[in-house]
């Protein structure tokens, strides 16, 4: 076991895992949730984030806070991307053990996925995109957009152009880079702007490399 930056790396023959849990309970216990009920998922399926939901007013000064902390934990927890809130820490409260695996003795190849959600309040789209060499993913990013399109192919080329840009950086000169369809089932950035039903988070969360470093979770 080893620390860097307050991250806990375990490295073995196959794979490096790089976890949080350490962090993951001083949040609960600032936050003073170590002892409350976890959940499997920290989504509501079909949820519509909105300024205007009418729920209570919520304390902006710990909601930053909070924001604040959930930013460093995403570092090898970017499944949590979609939500803040405090269902986010009933979540981590079931998996403290979760983090990122990196398979080693794999043939690597570049791997890119992009899409986006449309705000209900302003009409400006949510991009989102990550890469992965084969297992774990490295890079991720989930931005809403400075300016309005004026079509769903104006959203699309701007999705595409940003991810684009981000996998010429990674081939630098020695590749190329290919744009190709991908079916909804299988698009991994869907994780990262949409609520999504128990099943198909796991799938997703799976395929972006989080796994528990144990067996069985700690409740």
């Amino acid at each position: 076991m080893a620390y860097f930056l307050g991250m806990e790396i375990m490295q073995k023959i196959d794979k490096i895992f790089i976890y949080q849990k350490k962090y993951a309970k001083e949040i609960l216990k600032k936050f003073k949730m170590e002892d409350c009920k976890s959940m499997s998922t920290h989504m509501c399926h079909k949820e519509k984030l909105s300024k205007n939901d009418e729920t209570d007013k919520v304390d902006v000064a710990l909601y930053r806070r909070l924001i604040g902390c959930l930013m460093y934990l995403i570092a090898t927890r970017p499944n949590i991307l979609h939500d803040s809130n405090k269902k986010v820490l009933r979540y981590v409260r079931g998996t403290p053990n979760f983090g990122i695996k990196f398979n080693t003795g794999l043939k690597c190849s570049l791997q890119g996925y992009s899409d986006w959600s449309r705000s209900i309040d302003d009409i400006r789209s949510t991009s989102s995109y990550c890469f992965s060499f084969g297992s774990g993913v490295f890079s991720w990013c989930c931005k809403k957009q400075e300016i309005i399109a004026q079509s769903t192919v104006e959203i699309e080329f701007i999705i595409a152009t940003t991810a684009a840009n981000q996998a010429l950086w990674g081939v630098q000169k020695e590749g190329s880079v290919k744009l190709k369809y991908c079916k909804t089932e299988l698009q991994l950035a869907d994780i990262f702007t949409k609520a999504l039903p128990r099943n198909k988070f796991e799938f997703l969360k799976e395929k972006l490399g989080i796994y528990s470093n144990s067996s069985k979770e700690e409740c």
